[in-house]
C-alpha cells in the first residue's frame, strides 16, 4: 500500500487514521514520514505536544509487519469490518473456474446491532498472497471511510 497515496487521495480518512494513532487532542505539528510505500514497511508520525508550559516533541511508529492488527482495529472503530480469505476455487470473468488457491477480501459496513445482517460493502478475489489481499482491503477501507467522512459534513 502506498501511504503517500492513501494521505493525497484520501485525506480525510487518512487524518482519521492519524488522529486515532496519536491519540491526543493536544498534539499539533503533526509530521508523517515513510521510508518506503509499500504496506509492510510501516510509517512514523511525530508531534508535539505542551506539558505544563513546556514542549515536548513525542512520536510513534508502526511498523506493518509487526503490527497490522493496528489496521484491523482502527478499521473495526471506524464500523469497516475487513475480512481475508482463501478461496479454494476461483471464478475468473469469462466464468471458468480454476481449482489454485487464492485469497479474497470482503469488506463489511458494522451497523453495531446483533439483529441486524452486516451489509456488504465490497468484495474482491483472485490475491496470490494474503499480503496482497489485506493491501487491496485496507486501499478499498480507506476509500469507504473517505466518503463515509465526506457525507458528514
Amino acid at each position: 500500500m502506498n501511504w503517500n497515496k492513501i494521505k493525497e487521495q484520501y485525506p480525510k480518512a487518512f487524518k482519521k487514521f492519524q488522529d486515532w494513532c496519536i491519540r491526543s487532542k493536544d498534539a499539533f505539528n503533526i509530521e508523517f514520514s515513510t521510508d518506503n510505500d509499500d504496506l509492510r514497511d510501516g510509517f512514523m508520525f511525530e508531534w508535539t505536544v505542551e506539558k505544563r508550559g513546556k514542549f515536548a516533541r513525542q512520536k510513534t511508529s508502526l511498523f506493518m509487519q509487526e503490527d497490522i492488527r493496528t489496521l484491523y482495529d482502527f478499521f473495526d472503530e471506524q464500523g469497516i469490518i475487513i475480512e481475508i480469505g482463501l478461496d479454494s476455487e476461483f471464478t475468473d470473468e469469462n466464468g471458468e473456474v480454476t481449482i489454485p488457491e487464492c485469497f479474497y477480501y470482503q469488506l463489511y459496513h458494522n451497523v453495531r446491532d446483533a439483529t441486524e445482517d452486516l451489509s456488504p460493502a465490497g468484495y474482491n478475489a483472485g490475491y496470490k498472497t494474503r499480503t496482497e489481499a489485506e493491501t487491496a482491503a485496507f486501499e478499498k477501507a480507506f476509500e469507504i471511510l473517505e466518503t463515509k467522512l465526506g457525507e458528514l459534513k
